[in-house]
């Protein structure tokens, strides 16, 4: 899995404009799935990490 990542590499592996990121990031950091710590983001919500694992080795792909 991905680790904890800078604004800017978090950016660099998505297609979204940074308004419409920082948007959906701060929605998550609101309710407690993502985590902001040491400049860096990463999912908190541990069965959300679990599933998209799980997701990853099974498609080998990260589901949209």
């Amino acid at each position: 899995m991905i680790g904890p990542l800078r604004w800017g590499e978090l950016l660099d592996k998505v297609d979204f404009s940074d308004g419409t990121l920082i948007k959906n990031l701060t929605k998550l950091k609101n309710k407690g799935i993502l985590l902001h710590s040491d400049k860096r983001y990463e999912i908190d919500d541990h069965m959300l990490a679990a599933w998209l694992k799980y997701k990853r080795e099974e498609d080998g792909f990260y589901p949209r």
